[in-house]
């Protein structure tokens, strides 16, 4: 399945582009987690701004162990710092 992960800000600006693809295999399940870490593994330049992300699941933050679907819309929310 292919899960589409959607960026904003630094993350998207560094990926140069919006959007991006995850594959993953049909038989296994996709928790958050791992998700973040195929990003990671994926596209080393995002790795220095994944840290501290958090990945959004149909509108929601999503907790480590939270399961994901092909069908669910992911977002990858970057910390934001300012006063």
């Amino acid at each position: 399945m292919i899960l589409k992960v959607q960026l904003f800000g630094p993350l998207a600006r560094t990926a140069s582009c919006r959007v991006l693809d995850v594959e993953w295999p049909v038989a296994e399940r996709a928790c958050a987690v791992e998700v973040m870490h195929r990003l990671a593994e994926g596209n080393p330049m995002l790795r220095p701004l994944l840290t501290g992300a958090r990945l959004a699941v149909n509108g929601q933050y999503a907790g480590p162990e939270d399961l994901v679907t092909e069908s669910d819309e992911l977002a990858v929310i970057a910390m934001v710092s300012g006063g």
